[in-house]
């Protein structure tokens, strides 16, 4: 009788990887939505605000993308 095992290591290894790629989804997600969220409230402000803000309705993506993502 032929017994197949794999060993412990290998799936700590596969526990660990999954668990590395759940948090980077979850990192991801989150900066989605503080991406989403300065977006909706930029996209919010009456042109006076945005210009005191040294804003124009044209750069609001790349506004938000900074703030989300440090870019």
């Amino acid at each position: 009788m032929a017994y197949a095992s794999a060993p412990i290591t290998s799936r700590i290894d596969i526990l660990s990887t999954l668990r590395s790629r759940f948090d980077d989804a979850v990192e991801a997600w989150g900066k989605y939505r503080a991406y989403r969220t300065t977006l909706n409230a930029l996209s919010e402000l009456t042109d006076r605000e945005l210009l005191d803000l040294d804003l124009s309705r044209a750069s609001l993506r790349e506004a938000a993308y900074k703030a989300a993502y440090d870019a």
